[in-house]
C-alpha cells in the first residue's frame, strides 16, 4: 500500500516537473512500468530509479502519441454530443459510436505497447489494436476495471489525490502486460 502512495507522489512530482501538460503522460507510463515490475518481480526495490528511467525514456514518444490521441478522442465525443443534441443524424451517430469504441480499444493497450516495443508512431497504434483484438478477455477486463475505478473515484474522490494514477494504471499494468505475454508466447510456439 505504501508503494501506491509513493508512486502517486512520483506521478505528481514528475507531472509538475514536465510542466503538467508535458509531464502527465510520461509520468503515467512510468507508473505503469513500475507496477509491471512490481507484479512480475523484475526489480521492485529500485522503484525510484525505474520511474525516472521510464519517464526519461518515454517522455517524447508519450507526448507525441498521447496528446493527439486524447484530442482526437475528445473531438469524437464532442461531435457525438453535438450530433445527439442538434443534428440528430442516426447514421452519423452510429459512425461516431463505432469510432469512439475503436479509440477505446486502442487506448487499452497503447501504454504497454509504448513501454514494451520500440516502434514508429503509427506502428504503436497498429500494435495496440492487434493486441486488443488478440486478447478480448483482457480488453474487457481493462474496460470493466477502469469503469469500476471511476465509480470508486466518484464515491470517494479523495482517493484521486492519494492514489489516482496508480489505481488507473493497474488495469494497464496487469491485463495489458498479460495480453502481451500471451501473444508473445503464442508467437514463439508457432
Amino acid at each position: 500500500m505504501g508503494d501506491i502512495f509513493i508512486l502517486q507522489g512520483y506521478f505528481i512530482g514528475y507531472s509538475l516537473r514536465g510542466g503538467i501538460i508535458l509531464g502527465v503522460f510520461p509520468s503515467f507510463l512510468a507508473v505503469v512500468k513500475v507496477l509491471t515490475s512490481i507484479f512480475y518481480k523484475e526489480n521492485p526495490d529500485a522503484m525510484k530509479y525505474e520511474f525516472q528511467n521510464a519517464y526519461r525514456e518515454n517522455f517524447k514518444i508519450a507526448n507525441q502519441i498521447a496528446w493527439p490521441t486524447i484530442l482526437f478522442f475528445g473531438l469524437l465525443i464532442y461531435d457525438y454530443y453535438i450530433n445527439k443534441q442538434i443534428l440528430q443524424n442516426g447514421v452519423l451517430k452510429i459512425v461516431l459510436l463505432i469510432l469512439i469504441i475503436f479509440m477505446l480499444i486502442l487506448i487499452t493497450h497503447l501504454p504497454i505497447s509504448i513501454l514494451r516495443f520500440d516502434l514508429k508512431i503509427k506502428e504503436y497504434f497498429k500494435q495496440a489494436f492487434f493486441l486488443s483484438l488478440s486478447s478480448p478477455l483482457e480488453l474487457f477486463s481493462i474496460i470493466a476495471s477502469l469503469v469500476l475505478i471511476e465509480i470508486i473515484f466518484m464515491k470517494v474522490p479523495i482517493l484521486i489525490l492519494f492514489m489516482g494514477a496508480p489505481l488507473l494504471a493497474l488495469p494497464f499494468a496487469w491485463f495489458s502486460y498479460n495480453s502481451v505475454e500471451k501473444v508473445l508466447a503464442k508467437k514463439e510456439g508457432d
